[in-house]
């Protein structure tokens, strides 16, 4: 339930007593009646953690950033906090969806009965902000996000404002932390597992080191299927895939991908060198 206050002109439909606490000198100049008023709403959407396997979190991440997309060419307006509390699995009947079915709803599981129809949207845009029609990035330069998730720029707390890469950096994040960490409920992993894994430096509270391991593990092909990819879950080939692809375009950009251990260019140097082609 969400309670708001809404001003009424003209309106005499509200009671005496009502009417009587706000009936100071202000009230009566600008003759408005102010009545309390609910509304009831009902739950729409679930958390992440109801997914049931590696196609539908393809789906529902695709429809977020659609929706992400979106928003940033009609609006104007960059989400900055892609995360997985910022996205909502969002389920119908088969029979609601059928009419208005396209590629994104179309379930990817061998038996496509066993997978309902399922779409994602993206909420909580508390750290959104306008950007600028010319260069695309924010107008704002603090750090926001959430810890585990923040580009490698926004971690390094650099002046540089941020673009729609950033947005695109997280959904990476957010996509190895779950095929690492697991997807489903019953998939999640004890953490004890990957104690030596780096990606657990990107929930540390020093920023710093967090930016340096994502700096260290997104330079190359090489170091990225040695310290992300190799500690996912085996049962997400899929994911698996689909990390590297998003890795690619992100940070290999006509780039030689056998790559090395050894950092030799700033993966965020080669983002942002491409990144209108990105």
């Amino acid at each position: 339930m969400a309670g708001t206050v809404r001003v009424k002109h003209g309106q005499k439909d509200i009671s005496d007593e009502t009417f009587a606490i706000f009936a100071d000198d202000s009230a009566k100049e600008y003759g408005c009646r102010r009545s309390h008023q609910r509304i009831v709403l009902d739950t729409y959407g679930e958390h992440l953690k109801t997914l049931k396997n590696e196609n539908e979190l393809i789906m529902v991440l695709a429809d977020a950033m659609f929706c992400n997309n979106t928003i940033l060419e009609k609006c104007k307006l960059l989400h900055r906090d892609i995360s997985d509390n910022n996205i909502l699995v969002v389920r119908s009947s088969r029979n609601e969806s059928s009419a208005k079915t396209n590629d994104l709803q179309e379930p990817l599981a061998k038996d496509p009965s066993s997978c309902p129809p399922v779409r994602g949207l993206l909420i909580d845009f508390d750290y959104a902000a306008l950007v600028e029609p010319d260069s695309g990035c924010s107008g704002r330069d603090h750090r926001s996000g959430t810890l585990p998730f923040m580009s490698i720029h926004n971690l390094s707390g650099e002046s540089g404002r941020r673009t729609a890469l950033d947005d695109w950096e997280s959904l990476l994040y957010l996509a190895c932390w779950l095929g690492t960490f697991g997807i489903a409920r019953k998939d999640r992993r004890r953490t004890v597992v990957h104690e030596n894994a780096p990606i657990r430096e990107w929930r540390n509270w020093n920023m710093s080191i967090a930016a340096d391991s994502k700096r260290t593990s997104m330079d190359s092909k090489r170091s990225f299927l040695a310290h992300i990819v190799k500690h996912m879950n085996g049962k997400y080939p899929l994911l698996r895939d689909f990390v590297i692809e998003i890795h690619k375009k992100l940070f290999l950009y006509k780039k030689d991908c056998s790559g090395s251990l050894v950092i030799f260019d700033d993966p965020l140097v080669q983002r942002d060198q491409h990144k209108s082609k990105i």
